[in-house]
């Protein structure tokens, strides 16, 4: 709890907690998507392994 809340707090404090803005926030949010705990419904399961490999695609394999 404490790392996802942590990551939230970073992303609010860019001033990027609604809306991506760079490859960071990405980054971030990925992140975010493997900080939650285990969930009990499985939309939500399926839900954030798709919205994880969205960001993932997003950020592409290109070097920073």
């Amino acid at each position: 709890d404490a790392a996802r809340t942590q990551c939230w707090q970073y992303l609010d404090n860019k001033g990027s907690s609604i809306a991506i803005g760079d490859e960071v926030d990405t980054a971030m949010r990925a992140v975010l998507c493997v900080l939650y705990p285990v969930p009990a419904d499985e939309t939500f399961s399926v839900e954030t392994v798709r919205w994880f490999f969205q960001l993932l695609n997003r950020l592409g394999d290109e070097p920073a």
